[in-house]
């Protein structure tokens, strides 16, 4: 009896020996496959992390090439009013005889803007490039400008001036750059104007875009009216309005990411740049956006005229999107790995012992 109580003992003892390394085995084996998880599991992301940097540096890059090359397309149009408002022709009021050069200065910026006109110091009309026939001279010669902000605002500060959206006399929405006349004694001798429909606007940013590029661009002028977007519905319409709101967080962009695509546009707004993310319709998007700015000329300051946005789709490259793959393959294949390794060897410890 007491024999057979001191082998069981024995054996307790021995199986206690054994299963005790098992046991270490066993949870060294977990320990290494849930630090080997963790391990590729933050590589995985820090790679998708390092691709969307990478996205939104790109489209940081396009966004400042595409709004620098609009400011040059506005400094042309500027310079252009800078020669008419200097000329000698139109200082001296020769208007008749100018309407060549307004003519000449308006085909050199043709497709961009669709009108210069020429108003004389009292606010009347005199010439304008889109007097194609007589009809049209006799309707609209001598019109009174003089509660436009095209007129009035170089007038009083004497400056170069862009204006935002304004309602035309022909009802068509359109952006002005006008340049005051001074002649050599200072005096106000009227302005010089060119302006811009938001087609123009449009075709001048989207053939800026690569032919193959997944891109959208939109503008905003700095009072917060939109001038271009793919989407006509917001076209003309201020982008804090109820009714821009109301489209936009209940047929594009989820409700909970408002505060966060409203902070990006606010910070557009406000003549910054910088990029974001959000997602539209179930596919994640990058904002980049970068102001547009009108230079004033001759040491004046600059003046900002509209804030331009990118919107690119965050996909990754094919071998960027590989390699991400293949991490988290590997995140799932080590662990299992360690584990059957380390199951092995329990089950060959317990078979020889």
């Amino acid at each position: 009896m007491n024999h057979s109580l001191s082998q069981k003992g024995a054996n307790i003892a021995h199986s206690f020996r054994t299963f005790i390394p098992l046991i270490i085995i066993t949870v060294l084996a977990i320990g290494l496959s849930l630090l080997s998880y963790q391990y590729s599991i933050l590589t995985s992301e820090k790679i998708a992390a390092e691709a969307t940097q990478n996205l939104k540096d790109n489209g940081r890059i396009q966004a400042y090439d595409i709004s620098k090359s609009l400011e040059n397309r506005f400094e042309s149009v500027r310079d252009n009013l800078e020669i008419l408002a200097n000329a000698p022709l139109i200082q001296l009021g020769e208007y008749s005889q100018a309407r060549v050069l307004i003519n000449t200065a308006e085909n050199t910026t043709e497709g961009f803007t669709d009108s210069y006109f020429l108003i004389d110091e009292v606010g009347k009309l005199q010439w304008a490039g889109s007097f194609v026939d007589q009809q049209i001279y006799d309707q609209y010669y001598g019109a009174d400008r003089t509660d436009r902000p095209y007129f009035t605002e170089p007038r009083d500060t004497h400056q170069p001036y862009f204006s935002t959206l304004r309602d035309s006399v022909d009802g068509v929405p359109r952006i002005y750059v006008a340049y005051p006349i001074i002649d050599s004694s200072g005096t106000f001798k009227g302005v010089v104007v060119a302006s811009m429909n938001l087609m123009s606007l449009g075709n001048s940013i989207t053939e800026q875009l690569p032919p193959d590029s997944q891109g959208a661009v939109s503008l905003m002028d700095r009072d917060g009216t939109i001038l271009y977007t793919q989407n006509e519905a917001l076209l003309g319409k201020n982008y804090l309005s109820d009714e821009v709101q109301s489209l936009l967080f209940t047929n594009y962009i989820s409700a909970n990411q408002k505060d966060t695509f409203n902070g990006m546009m606010q910070d557009s707004h406000a003549g910054n740049s910088g990029t974001g993310e959000y997602t539209s319709s179930g596919v994640p998007l990058i904002l980049a956006y970068n102001p547009v700015m009108f230079d004033q000329g001759s040491g004046n300051r600059q003046q900002h005229a509209m804030s331009l946005h990118l919107t690119l789709p965050k996909a990754f490259a094919s071998d960027i999107a590989l390699l991400i793959e293949q991490q988290r393959n590997l995140s799932t294949i080590v662990p299992a790995a360690i584990g059957a390794v380390a199951v092995g060897i329990a089950l060959m410890i317990i078979r020889w012992n």
